[in-house]
């Protein structure tokens, strides 16, 4: 393994190596890095100079390689991993959380605009009309407090532009019947007023063979900006989206699911893009032929409007964001002997007032408050299917939550005082108030004259404060190195499922300490950026995901409740680099490495004591180049080349074997060739140039008695036009 990663390692750093040296005997190079923007921190400061490991995304790499679905990031953003469950479910550095059951919220927080995404169910299912995505690494405990245990994913929408009139048509087509359309039309309507309207739709044939993983679906956004002048703005948004999924593509029996495992997956092929098809095809045809069209599917459909006000003084910004925001959720997950079908209905209102320094202040500050208050109603529900495609959903069983209140207020602060020229300190802190009252039954026997109702759910409370400190070193202008420490936590959970199934009805909140040691960058006159983190998190009740089914068998089907960790550590470390080899070229290379695990983990059913976490590869390699080539009649002809190295990890925290995918690459690229208007452009793209069969994570047994994997996606390509004016 160390062999194996030092060589991998040397293989990717040996263009740096080589490019470096030949500008270090003084090649004359002109271009330079350029400076990015970001609002990680709440305040807008460039990258290089944000004490936080953070990477900005910009929208051209987005428009290039076609990148709609959220998930369509996966291998593009350094540490970062997304599941193929039908949501949006993310991890950074390995932290992340993998139950889609109600009010289970995530530890990767998704902001939209500087609006707080609730839970997977609500994260936007298309990347439209972009500026920038950020990608934030790392607790944050203070300005971001609860639930971002992991990082955050921030986007960024594109915002009105004042006194111009700008519209964009974009149309893209590919493999599996894919068509999408991106429109956009920026309309000055007075002095200082902008309205932005785009909108886009993402449709696709399904790439399982029984069509799963289809798609048909529309977003639309309008943004109005105000800003009679310099000190105040308005940004008013509202978005809506809706998601007709042709249902989640299941792979039956991988290589790893061997004998111990599931004994009924000796000899049977594997075929990773077949699906399951229609209960009782597969005892018909096996795994050799066409088995029917999956009945499933995936509705959603969300919701939302919020605004941002911005006043500044000489020395200070104002800043309030009210949001609203809700989503309906159904589904239908058909497997052989059993069917599952979920609906969800979350509304969620959030308030945000804070006060930070203005740029040009000695000392740089934020402090702010937040309230949030949502609803919910959610059930899960197990059955059968009838019809002559089995697309009716007969109910059997049930759980959920009735009348769900969860509600958060808390106050937070950051500061950064320079005590020196060169040094200065940092301190955060934030106290956090939390009430979730969750009630909920289980119902069995539901296709008969008396169901049995039994009542379920639970009230959590939580009050806590967390904090940050750290110090900063400006060694000069171009490099500084800095250190923290800081706390945060992520919510406990109400597993809302049958009582004595041998599962807690609650889940206690996850704590963690974390140290980061960092370093940030520039040098050959800004050509060259450098930066380094290194970390260790220490974790007390980390949240998994478990499977667990009732022993009397009087509520059938499978339960994912949530369930504590005692100890978890995480430790690695992180390079990201990017350089200017020539005014026309760039070469990115990224590495993370990561070793995480459960020191303790113990329950009355199993101890997963020393196992590695789930979905925390020890090393991912990321490398990518792009290339520019100018034509004498004002044309451009621009590239990109991208591959992730991805170390072999288990994707169960029971690290069954079953649950492991071994080490493999992907490589994207894209190039796309602008006329000399700058008007027209056309792009060819490529996603998982390799075609593998890459296991997002296992579910585990199945009816069927195998074993059910969710994977990625096979290669997808495609073409796409644009006309911006």
């Amino acid at each position: 393994m160390r062999s194996d990663l030092q060589s991998k390692v040397s293989s990717a750093l040996a263009p740096v190596t080589f490019l470096v040296t030949i500008s270090l005997s003084g090649t004359a190079l002109s271009q330079v890095l350029e400076e990015v923007v970001v609002t990680a921190q709440k305040r807008e400061e460039t990258l290089q100079s944000a004490a936080i490991s953070v990477t900005a995304v910009q929208a051209e790499d987005i428009d290039g390689l076609a990148i709609n679905d959220p998930r369509d990031l996966q291998s593009q953003l350094p540490a970062v991993q997304f599941m193929t469950t039908g949501l949006t479910s993310t991890t950074i550095r390995g932290v992340g959380t993998f139950n889609n059951q109600p009010n289970v919220d995530a530890a990767v927080a998704w902001n939209v605009d500087g609006t707080y995404i609730s839970h997977h169910m609500a994260v936007p299912p298309l990347l439209f009309d972009i500026d920038r995505i950020e990608v934030v690494r790392g607790p944050l405990g203070t300005l971001y407090g609860k639930n971002s245990n992991g990082g955050s994913i921030n986007v960024v929408t594109a915002r009105p532009v004042l006194g111009e009139w700008r519209a964009r048509a974009q149309v893209g087509t590919g493999n599996y019947d894919q068509l999408d359309t991106e429109f956009m039309l920026n309309i000055p309507l007075a002095d200082g007023v902008a309205l932005r309207l785009s909108a886009a739709n993402d449709y696709s044939d399904g790439y399982f063979e029984d069509g799963s993983e289809g798609t048909d679906n529309y977003a639309a956004r309008a943004r109005l900006l105000v800003e009679p002048s310099d000190r105040f703005n308005l940004l008013a948004t509202v978005d809506w989206s809706d998601v007709d999924h042709s249902g989640i593509g299941f792979a039956y029996c991988p290589p790893q699911a061997v004998a111990q495992v599931a004994p009924v997956c000796d000899g049977v092929k594997w075929m990773p893009y077949q699906g399951f098809g229609m209960p009782g095809n597969f005892q018909m045809y096996g795994t050799d032929g066409p088995i029917g069209e999956n009945p499933g599917y995936v509705k959603r459909e969300n919701l939302g409007a919020y605004v941002e006000l911005n006043y500044k003084w000489d020395s200070a910004t104002l800043t309030s964001i009210s949001n609203w925001h809700r989503y309906d959720r159904e589904e239908q997950n058909t497997w052989d002997l059993s069917s599952n079908s979920p609906k969800h209905y979350n509304a969620y209102v959030t308030q945000e007032l804070r006060v930070a320094s203005a740029a040009d202040s000695s000392i740089d500050w934020v402090a702010g408050l937040l309230y949030a208050r949502e609803k919910s109603e959610a059930v899960e529900r197990f059955g059968t299917t009838t019809g002559a495609f089995h697309e009716i959903f007969v109910p059997v069983s049930s759980y959920g939550i009735e009348g769900g209140v969860v509600t958060s207020a808390a106050a937070f602060g950051e500061v950064t005082v320079p005590i020196s020229e060169r040094v200065s300190l940092k301190g955060g802190l934030r106290y956090t108030d939390e009430t979730k009252k969750l009630p909920g039954t289980a119902r069995a026997g539901l296709n008969t004259p008396n169901p049995i109702i039994v009542q379920t759910g639970d009230t959590l409370k939580n009050g806590k404060v967390t904090w940050l400190v750290g110090a900063e070193y400006e060694i000069s202008d171009e490099n500084m190195v800095y250190a923290k420490v800081n706390t945060g936590f992520k919510s406990g959970t109400v597993n809302a499922v049958p009582p004595d199934i041998g599962v807690p009805t609650v889940t206690t909140p996850e704590e963690i300490t974390a140290y980061q040691i960092g370093s940030k960058n520039r040098f050959l006159d800004n050509r060259l950026e450098v930066n380094t983190e290194l970390f260790y998190y220490d974790y007390e009740g980390y949240q998994v995901v478990v499977i667990a089914t009732d022993p009397t068998g009087f509520f059938p089907g499978q339960f994912f409740p949530s369930a504590n960790a005692q100890k978890a550590k995480f430790k690695g470390a992180e390079v990201e680099t990017h350089y200017a080899v020539s005014d026309s070229g760039q070469l990115d290379l990224a590495v993370t490495l990561l070793d995480a695990k459960h020191t303790k983990f113990v329950t009355s059913a199993f101890d997963y004591s020393g196992n590695d976490v789930q979905r925390a590869p020890p090393y991912t390699i990321m490398a990518g180049y792009s290339h520019a080539v100018p034509f004498s009649d004002g044309s451009v002809l621009h590239g990109r080349l991208n591959t992730q190295i991805t170390a072999g990890a288990y994707t169960l925290d029971s690290n069954v074997p079953g649950s492991y995918q071994g080490g493999y690459t992907t490589t994207s690229a894209f190039l796309t060739y602008t006329r000399p208007d700058q008007r027209w452009s056309m792009t060819g793209w490529v996603r998982n140039l390799e075609n593998r069969a890459v296991i997002s994570v296992a579910q585990g047994g199945s009816g069927r008695g195998g074993w059910n994997v969710y994977t990625y996606a096979p290669r997808m390509y495609g073409v796409s036009i644009k006309y911006e004016m």
